[in-house]
């Protein structure tokens, strides 16, 4: 169906400097709410390691793998629903200037689940483009990138905050591309250069760029302001936009999730069948799979 949308013909999105800034204010504000959450799948990855420990030292008195195993499964499943749990509770942190901490993670708990499948469809949608070439990955990458906000900020199911989304970006792909590569370019420059500051003061390669990627996580929230930036730039210049679903966007989006479900399932079955074959791209020469 025809979409219809009112949008500001001279309006333009704030240039990357003047939404760095934006975001920046918004970052310095409201960084203890930001850190407070942050914090939680932090602590609890480190709890994990320390416990991991702890059983591989169980296992060497016992000799039960099994137990080990099933535990292991347990907190990898955990910090999976973790992990999903605290960057909903972020993004809503982001999308609404007075919550804090306690209340971005009970409304991101009522969120969850939802978050996971939109977070699983839009990845399996660039995969997907991915996998037919690198192009409609990128296309894709974009056209999506506002969906987090749409969903939370609007309230929009999965299939609609997609959707909407791309409509959002709609004539203004390159703007937002631009404005996404600024972003992405500053964080890994600022990792780099913390990289090469803790490696001037005596710290192995290999320490520094963990140790700056550590510091970095702590600079994630900023992306997400920047972004949200972008979605209330490009909300405004579309004036409230209005639109009926496009099946053909719809079907679109659809057969690019499949293929890469596809794919997906196929790598599994064959490393199902093929367990040596891991083992063979780490080390190719050792020849057969087992």
């Amino acid at each position: 169906m025809k979409k219809e949308s009112k949008s500001n013909p001279s309006a333009q999105i704030d240039s990357p400097i003047e939404l760095l800034k934006q975001a920046w204010e918004v970052f310095a504000k409201r960084y203890s709410v930001f850190l407070g959450i942050i914090l939680i799948p932090a602590l609890y990855l480190i709890a994990g390691k320390i416990l991991s420990v702890a059983f591989i030292e169980v296992l060497k008195v016992n000799n039960t793998e099994i137990g080990f195993v099933l535990a292991s499964d347990f907190l990898v499943i955990l910090l999976f629903l973790l992990f999903f749990w605290s960057q909903v509770s972020l993004l809503y942190a982001v999308a609404n200037e007075k919550a804090g901490v306690d209340e971005s993670y009970q409304k991101g708990k009522n969120l969850l689940w939802a978050y996971i499948v939109l977070s699983l469809f839009t990845s399996l949608i660039v995969f997907g483009g991915v996998i037919v070439f690198l192009i409609p990955g990128i296309i894709f990458s974009v056209w999506l990138s506002l969906a987090v906000f749409v969903f939370i900020k609007e309230n929009e199911k999965q299939e609609k905050a997609i959707l909407k989304s791309y409509e959002y970006v709609r004539g203004h792909w390159w703007p937002i591309l631009g404005r996404i590569l600024f972003i992405t370019f500053i964080l890994v420059a600022a990792q780099w250069i913390i990289s090469v500051i803790l490696s001037f003061c005596g710290l192995q390669i290999e320490d520094s760029k963990e140790l700056s990627g550590i510091i970095s996580y702590f600079f994630y929230p900023l992306s997400l302001v920047y972004y949200f930036a972008i979605y209330q730039n490009i909300k405004k210049i579309k004036n409230n936009l209005s639109f009926s679903l496009d099946k053909n966007k719809k079907n679109l989006f659809i057969v690019f999730a499949l293929i890469s479900f596809l794919i997906i399932m196929l790598a599994v079955i064959f490393l199902i069948k093929y367990p040596g074959a891991i083992n063979y791209l780490n080390s190719p020469r050792m020849g057969v799979f087992n």
